[in-house]
């Protein structure tokens, strides 16, 4: 809220705006998305995700903040990513409970991501380069796919995706990028389908005109993910 203030200095009266705090604050923090996904294995549905991203702060300071919870297949996870406002991650963190167990970080360190994965089996430290376009693409995660579509819409080259708790990183390249309609709670969306493969890896992603993913498939793992309506 903004509201006007009257000051007199050197025998002028000043008419000055004022800014709440509440209104400053609420400047300074941004719903980008936030939304749900139903998670499905094999076809048969296997978990949800809830998830948000917000842009706090303004300006070179700012930062991109993405939370979820995600409970699949006997699995609940916890991550929380931190990228600049160009999208690239700068930390990443996630609690695994339920039928596995472990914590993981991922903190960028000059051009290297250091991976530090704590679980049952001890402790694994691993590196991995830096690339320009690199996302934390975490196996059943659904939502890290928004920072996917950043990179797609910004320009060409490869997208380097890294599996933190898994180890796996690979290169890949989008093939194939289609207008196509898309169903989402019994309305009909415009969307695009983007088919990302590399090393043997595909995974396919439905994106609508404001940048939300709509649906993930990995078919590696029989996965799949599709975005609920609001509500």
């Amino acid at each position: 809220m903004v509201r006007n203030l009257l000051v007199t200095c050197l025998g002028l009266t000043l008419l000055l705006p004022v800014v709440e705090p509440g209104a400053a604050l609420q400047a300074q923090d941004v719903v980008l998305d936030e939304g749900r996904f139903a998670l499905f294995i094999e076809g048969r549905e296997a978990g949800s995700e809830s998830f948000s991203i917000h842009r706090l702060g303004m300006g070179e300071s700012a930062r991109i903040l993405a939370t979820a919870t995600v409970a699949v297949d006997g699995l609940e996870m916890r991550p929380t990513l931190e990228a600049r406002p160009d999208f690239i991650v700068t930390a990443y963190q996630n609690e695994v409970t339920g039928a596995r167990k472990g914590e993981l970080s991922v903190v960028l360190n000059g051009n290297r991501y250091v991976s530090r994965v704590s679980s049952a089996d001890g402790e694994v430290q691993r590196e991995y380069r830096a690339a320009p376009r690199t996302a934390v693409l975490e196996n059943r995660v659904s939502h890290h796919y928004f920072f996917v579509a950043r990179f797609i819409d910004s320009g060409t080259g490869p997208i380097v995706a890294l599996s933190p708790f898994d180890g796996g990183q690979a290169r890949l390249e989008v093939v194939s990028s289609e207008s196509e309609p898309f169903q989402l709670g019994g309305e009909s969306v415009d969307a695009r389908h983007v088919r990302l493969q590399g090393g043997g890896d595909m995974r396919e992603i439905w994106i609508d005109d404001q940048g939300r993913v709509l649906r993930v498939e990995i078919p590696a793992l029989g996965f799949r993910a599709e975005r609920l309506p609001p509500g």
